[in-house]
């Protein structure tokens, strides 16, 4: 079931985000392709309890994150990961304890 989409900015149909729950998870997907990633490239997004503790320790072990974590307007703390391939991997966390901004 489709729980919200936003559209872009300009009006037109893609760039597009979505948000897809069924029986309690979620998934999100997009239509655009980032910057500098290769054709056919993916993105996840993951929720995690504690976004500061993950940045942390990926540094720790070597792993290039594009920036320190950034609050969102949204309602999360943010942190980029991007493999060799040009996957992107969005680690999130909730400001709002009581769950997800988009409800």
């Amino acid at each position: 079931m489709l729980l919200s989409s936003w559209p872009s900015a300009d009006g037109q149909r893609d760039p597009r985000y979505l948000t897809l729950v069924r029986e309690g998870a979620r998934l999100q997907v997009h239509s655009f392709q980032a910057a500098g990633a290769a054709a056919g490239a993916g993105a996840v997004y993951v929720f995690v309890d504690d976004v500061d503790a993950l940045y942390a320790e990926l540094l720790s072990r070597g792993v290039s994150v594009s920036a320190a974590p950034i609050e969102q307007q949204w309602g999360v703390r943010e942190i980029v990961v991007r493999d060799p391939d040009g996957n992107v991997v969005t680690f999130g966390q909730r400001r709002d304890s009581r769950g997800d901004s988009h409800d």
